[in-house]
């Protein structure tokens, strides 16, 4: 990823954390693994099982990070093709307004579990049993 793009990626986390760099260099390897989740989602569609096994050894076998950066940027080119750099720059965007979503929902929730409302406290409750709900609130308790 280039510097560019990254200080694109970051400029947007920051307008949903309103402006707090701190909170925003946390948040971004929350919003990265994400990003790789949906990645590694797409590759193993469109690649074999084996080849799967190729770059997850590779990845682990990486010298540096640059290394690691360059088989990154070759699955990322594998998964989106000719403008993989702007696709793969779209899918930090959508998981960045997916948490701007999910944020506003929550804060609508709270509103309403203040309010008394037994399916906004239900929701919730389940909601604090995900994965994102965990790192997002050791991320609060870290700051």
């Amino acid at each position: 990823m280039s510097r560019n793009m990254y200080q694109e990626i970051m400029s947007k986390v920051k307008e949903l954390v309103g402006d707090d760099e701190a909170i925003a260099k946390k948040l971004y390897p929350i919003i990265t693994e994400l990003v790789f989740e949906t990645l590694f989602t797409k590759l193993a569609k469109i690649t074999t099982v084996e080849e799967l096994e190729t770059y997850s050894r590779r990845m682990e076998e990486s010298k540096s990070p640059q290394h690691l950066q360059t088989i990154i940027n070759e699955i990322v080119t594998t998964v989106y093709g000719e403008n993989a750099v702007q696709e793969f720059k779209n899918e930090y965007f959508n998981q960045i307004d997916k948490l701007k979503e999910n944020m506003d929902e929550a804060r609508n929730l709270i509103e309403k579990s203040k309010q008394g409302d037994p399916e906004a406290l239900q929701k919730i409750n389940q909601a604090k049993n995900t994965k994102i709900y965990q790192r997002i609130a050791d991320l609060q308790s870290s700051t």
